[in-house]
């Protein structure tokens, strides 16, 4: 069967020739059907439209369109039933309604297993109350979120009150401190000026009162540093270095090289290593490469894994190491005093050549929250030579 044969209106009657074309009849038919397609038309539009506007449904986009086009072909199907009243296209009604059997026994069948999916969608009732609680969960955030701002409003408040009396203490502990290392200074000043006022007006007082100032004047000058020091109550032991080399003339500091890191130490270790290194200049000066103009001296540090290992060698000259007499000042500072001042050894290394070694733990030399036990200085530097035990020259 061809178009032309379905649009063939010879051997049929119009369907109104059924309800003898009374008025009210034809328009009880014609008008319903009317409205009934006008209807299905809008229904695929809108879910169209729907569609559109919620992304989230594209899940359900395949059997939108197919009920759509199960509606459309249902509102057709009514649509060409009004014709048929006056045109008799029977053929083409009866194809249009094949076709909407078709679909519509289709649209079934996919949306049988789709029932389990919706029958879990959320009724208005559930989102309502749903919505309702978030509402309240929001609101309990909102509330706690003021009052986390509210306590961290606090919070820098009281951190800010409390910076500023730390700062406030700082400050005076910085005033306390710098008034005790002055008052220190001050009080070896008058040891100073006692010793010379004590000691014996002959030659060999003159010698002892001599090395005596040298050394008090040592450590006076370590706790200059530590005063204008900009890195807290510290100096640096380059610093240390070159302060008592400006006490010599200009051909020592030529024949002494010097290397090390950057190491800052506490006062009273600055004052130590002070008195050490003014008193290896001094014998040195006196007994041996710097006594020499052909010699040559070597002042190191360095940190080697927890401590800190201070170096002096001499070439060119003999070991005059051996010739210190063991209760001597010289030997008792640098193999005991100082050393044991900072909880470290001392030692004379014989290797063909004039050597002294200092190892002391690092992180002794820093700047610590504590004071210095009294039995460590009295072991250190005890009262009476009958107290030492005699120190070791060499290895």
């Amino acid at each position: 069967m061809n178009v032309a044969e379905l649009l063939n209106e010879a051997g049929y009657l119009a369907h109104g020739y059924c309800l003898l074309w009374q008025p009210w009849l034809v328009a009880l038919h014609a008008v319903p059907d009317l409205f009934i397609f006008l209807a299905y038309t809008s229904i695929p539009l809108t879910l169209l439209r729907l569609l559109k506007r919620r992304p989230d449904l594209a899940e359900y986009r395949g059997l939108t369109i197919l009920f759509s086009s199960f509606i459309l072909l249902c509102g057709v199907t009514h649509l060409i039933g009004l014709v048929t009243l006056w045109f008799p296209l029977y053929a083409v009604h009866g194809t249009f309604k094949a076709i909407t059997a078709i679909v519509s026994v289709l649209t079934a069948i996919t949306i049988v297993p789709l029932v389990p999916q919706l029958a879990n969608l959320p009724s208005p009732s559930q989102l309502r109350a749903l919505n309702t609680r978030l509402r309240a969960e929001v609101q309990s955030h909102e509330e706690t979120l003021e009052q986390l701002h509210h306590s961290q409003k606090t919070l820098e408040t009281r951190v800010v009150e409390r910076t500023e009396e730390l700062s406030v203490s700082n400050e005076r502990l910085r005033v306390m401190t710098r008034e005790a290392v002055h008052r220190s200074n001050n009080l070896l000043t008058q040891i100073q000026s006692l010793a010379r006022q004590s000691a014996p007006k002959t030659e060999a007082g003159t010698s002892w009162l001599t090395s005596f100032d040298g050394r008090v004047a040592a450590m006076a000058r370590a706790t200059e540093l530590v005063l204008k020091s900009s890195k807290g109550w510290t100096a640096n032991v380059n610093d240390i270095l070159r302060t008592e080399l400006a006490q010599h003339p200009h051909a020592v500091k030529e024949a002494l090289s010097v290397e090390g890191p950057d190491f800052h130490v506490r006062t009273e270790a600055a004052q130590q290593v002070s008195l050490l290194v003014h008193e290896l200049l001094d014998l040195s000066t006196r007994r041996g490469a710097l006594s020499v103009a052909t010699a040559q001296a070597n002042l190191s540090w360095s940190i080697k894994g927890p401590d800190l290992v201070l170096r002096w060698s001499e070439e060119g000259v003999a070991d005059w190491s051996r010739d210190l007499e063991p209760l001597s000042i010289e030997a008792r500072l640098l193999l005991q005093s100082i050393p044991m001042t900072l909880s470290g050894t001392g030692k004379f290394i014989g290797e063909g050549q004039m050597i002294y070694e200092m190892t002391v733990p690092a992180e002794g030399l820093k700047p610590q929250d504590r004071t210095e036990p009294i039995d460590r200085v009295i072991e250190a530097y005890p009262r009476t030579p009958s107290r030492l035990a005699k120190p070791v020259q060499s290895e």
